[in-house]
């Protein structure tokens, strides 16, 4: 169903319809919101770690780095999820 239908020309069985699709899709959304915003924190858990840790140079270099794209990639995603209206 498109969201650009003017909801006043739809039947009671539509709205139904629509409303369960976007309590689905909203309920969807969550989760990976949740979910990526968990592994977030997990990632900027273990860049803080690794400052702590016996690394050579270039391997905390490395591992930074590694966590840097992680982390841009996790929030982009976040982002993304969040600023984007439901589709129907």
């Amino acid at each position: 169903m498109d969201l650009t239908v003017d909801i006043t020309e739809l039947n009671p069985d539509q709205i139904r319809e629509l409303a369960i699709r976007l309590q689905a899709e909203g309920r969807f959304r969550q989760t990976l919101i949740d979910k990526l915003t968990h592994e977030l924190a997990i990632l900027k858990r273990q860049k803080f770690a690794a400052t702590s840790e016996a690394y050579t140079g270039e391997q905390q270099r490395e591992l930074f780095e590694t966590l840097d794209v992680d982390l841009a990639a996790v929030t982009a995603e976040i982002e993304q999820l969040v600023q984007h209206p439901i589709s129907a």
